[in-house]
């Protein structure tokens, strides 16, 4: 068609006939592509489901530390040990944004999560 069409000018027959085939092209690429891409967001999803347990392992074992230091506190008042919590606060901050990343890409299965955040953020302990 596109030889033809730099030799001669197409008649309205032919010039349809092209535009179908383009559109059916076109569709049909789309359509392949959306299933592919289907095909591999299932895929990220798991992965993403992977990395996300490792960040709250990760937020767990900050909320652990952190814990400790209060019950070295006990009561005390240490500037070091109150440096060292604001310092944690600040990794707990950013394992806090990492884990709201992936909630945009794992829009199911975070109301366990939620709770756990809750019950490990410093002022949400009781």
């Amino acid at each position: 068609m596109v030889i033809i069409a730099a030799i001669r000018p197409l008649s309205a027959l032919e010039a349809t006939l092209f535009q179908v085939i383009a559109l059916g092209a076109g569709l049909g690429g789309g359509l392949f592509g959306s299933y592919r891409f289907g095909q591999k967001s299932a895929a990220n999803r798991l992965y993403a489901r992977s990395a996300l347990r490792s960040v709250l392992v990760l937020y767990n074992g900050i909320a652990r530390l952190y814990q400790s230091i209060e019950i070295l506190k006990a009561g005390k008042s240490d500037e070091r040990l109150d440096l060292l919590q604001l310092q944690i606060e600040d990794q707990m901050e950013v394992a806090n944004a990492a884990i709201n990343d992936w909630r945009d890409v794992i829009t199911d299965g975070f109301e366990d999560v939620d709770d756990m955040l809750e019950q490990l953020e410093p002022g949400g302990r009781s």
